[in-house]
Parts: structure tokens; sequence; C-alpha cells
């Protein structure tokens, strides 16, 4: 089912930031080119594993979380909103502080409201930094999450943001680092 995503995952290149080995694909950072192929097959992949039919909205988190709610979007007819990288100085914005194993940064939640039953979308959980603290923020404000998707997982993680905020995340595939080389394996 994630054949062709699979494949250009185990073709990405490494790039080190602050010590952390960095995987460059297209599903993960937009470069190279991003082929609506994996698209379609993630797509797929959580369509089979989620059931929908409760979300009011699917929240995609700035960047890389953006065309894989697009798409969910387009499939499941639910609209999406963006917790978004840039302040945009609106009535009820939260600011929300997130720490991963590469960046330091603010995000920027806005037009979530209490009661609002929600998935939420991003495309690697790693260290875990964006995934906690925009759990967090959503249960401060009393969104109901219904779920998390990252369609790859990477070392712990998964764990890690489950032990933390008691919220599930689907993953679809794990993959590591080893001696240079992405290591890739699907996730049942």
């Amino acid at each position: 089912m994630l054949e062709n995503f699979m494949k250009s995952l185990k073709k990405s290149m490494i790039t080190n930031i602050n010590d952390h080995d960095y995987i460059i694909n297209p599903v993960l950072d937009g470069i190279p080119s991003y082929e609506p192929i994996f698209l379609e097959e993630i797509v797929e992949a959580i369509k089979s594993k989620v059931d929908f039919s409760d979300v009011d909205k699917i929240v995609g988190i700035e960047s890389m979380g953006i065309p894989l709610a697009t798409a969910l979007s387009i499939e499941t007819k639910i609209p999406f909103n963006i917790i978004k990288k840039k302040r945009m100085n609106l009535p009820d914005e939260i600011s929300v502080s997130q720490i991963t194993g590469y960046s330091k940064e603010n995000l920027y939640i806005n037009y979530l409201n209490k009661g609002d039953k929600v998935i939420i979308l991003d495309d690697i959980v790693d260290t875990g930094g964006t995934l906690i603290a925009v759990i967090n923020a959503l249960k401060y404000v009393g969104v109901n999450i219904l779920g998390v998707i990252a369609p790859i997982e990477r070392s712990n993680g998964k764990k890690l943001v489950e032990s933390k905020t008691r919220v599930s995340i689907l993953t679809l595939i794990k993959l590591d680092v080893v001696d240079g080389e992405v290591k890739v394996k699907t996730i049942n």
C-alpha cells in the first residue's frame, strides 16, 4: 500500500543538524519533488485505519503537515486548520513553544475552540517536542482530540508523546538511520 512512499524513504539523503541525523525526503521537507503518489498512498493507508465520522476538523501542523492535511481534507470532505509558525495577531490566538531535536520555535493556534473534535496530523513523530506542545495546548483550550496521525515514526518519540499526553498516535512507517543508511519498515 505504501510502496512508492517507502522507496522514496529508502533513497533519502541524510544530513546532520545540531548533532541530529535529519532525513531529507519530500514528505518530511518538500525536497526533492513531492510526488502525488506519496500523498495518495498515505491518505489511503490513513483512511483504511481511521474512522472520520465524528471528526469536525483536521488539524495540520506547519509546515509538512499542510500537504497531508490538504489531501486528507479533500478525500474526507472534512475542513482543516493549520497550526502556524507565524503569529497572526488574531483574537484568542494561542502561542505554543515547541522544542525538538533540531529546532526551537513558537507555533500559533487559531480558530480551534472548546468542544471541537479533531484529528491532529503531522509528517513525523521523532523527538516528540512538537506533538507534546500542540496536544497539551489543545487540551488546555478544551479541544477534543480524537486521534493523532504521523505517517512516520522515528526513535522513541511516539512512546514519549503517548506517555506524556495519554493520546495514542497512529503511525504507518518506522524508520531509523543505521550506519548512514535509512532503514524502513511498515507498521501493521
